[in-house]
């Protein structure tokens, strides 16, 4: 059991959507934010078929929301190291796979999508190369979002996401 799922059978996560997909260029997950729940968990467990990066934009009414105001700041290590990251992009980077990876598990944390303010969070990731990811994330529009897209940056994903809110 997943700690996640251990923490809902607790009463302490709502399980709100699971997106089971597969060989997808980019996988939408619409109408999942709303004010009912103020902080998200995002579990996303996938295999691409190609080594490469995975990405994560918010959306609202369908529409990926793609302005370069999407923050990334903290650790990522690997065969060669730790290294300190911050980026600002179009989209959150997950991982910044560089190896032969292809196995992916992602927990990210989000707070406020649903809100008129700036999205927080944190997320941590590892591939089955030994690359380990924790980062702190946020987006600076002060939009409300109430869905995201996970997209690799080549190939194709095959996986499950699930989306809970916390209580």
């Amino acid at each position: 059991m997943t700690r996640a799922r251990e923490i809902a059978s607790q009463g302490g996560l709502v399980l709100l959507n699971t997106t089971t997909f597969s060989a997808q260029s980019t996988v939408s997950i619409n109408s999942v934010f709303s004010t009912t729940y103020t902080n998200y968990k995002l579990l996303i467990n996938l295999v691409s078929s190609a080594s490469t990066t995975v990405n994560l934009r918010l959306r609202n009414s369908g529409t990926d929301n793609s302005a370069n105001s999407y923050y990334t700041t903290g650790y990522e290590s690997s065969s060669g190291g730790l290294a300190n990251k911050y980026s600002q992009q179009t989209f959150w980077s997950l991982s910044s796979n560089t190896t032969s990876a292809t196995s992916y598990f992602y927990n990210v944390d989000l707070g406020n999508p649903a809100l008129t303010d700036i999205t927080l969070g944190s997320l941590s990731g590892q591939n089955f190369a030994y690359n380990t990811s924790n980062y702190q994330i946020f987006h600076t529009v002060q939009s409300s979002f109430d869905g995201m897209t996970v997209f690799p940056a080549s190939g194709t994903i095959t996986g499950t996401i699930e989306v809970y809110g916390y209580k």
